[in-house]
């Protein structure tokens, strides 16, 4: 009996941890757009010849900020108490990029990510086409 009352005890207490830690949209937002930034400053910043660093560097926080406005109005965040998801709709399809617990935030592939961004583009353009 008192061995259950313990393994009882645990439980709620593994799941009160859960709830307690759960992280938020700004969460995910900071994460998501840490992954996106790294992966274009590996692509541009660090691939640009000296004369274009400056240029480069400008770039980079100018799709960061985009990135950040893109992210606040496209991103919701799925609270499951014990774990969320991030996800974007694009074209009538959602994708799930980002996944949290425990405080953490674990992005799915940075090819994902950005290919899910770049086809929200690619939906909202063809829809203001018509």
């Amino acid at each position: 009996m008192y061995n259950k009352v313990i393994g009882f005890g645990i439980a709620v207490l593994v799941l009160l941890l859960l709830a307690f830690t759960c992280p938020d949209k700004q969460e995910h937002q900071e994460k998501i757009k840490m992954t996106i930034s790294n992966a274009i400053d590996e692509k541009f910043v660090e691939s640009a010849s000296e004369s274009e660093q400056g240029f480069a560097f400008i770039g980079s926080l100018l799709v960061t900020k985009i990135v950040d406005i893109f992210l606040s109005n496209k991103l919701q965040v799925n609270n499951y108490f014990f774990f969320s998801t991030g996800q974007i709709s694009y074209g009538g399809n959602t994708k799930t990029i980002s996944f949290g617990i425990l405080n953490q935030v674990f992005t799915f592939d940075e090819d994902d990510v950005r290919q899910a961004i770049s086809e929200t583009v690619d939906a909202d353009n063809t829809e203001e086409d018509y």
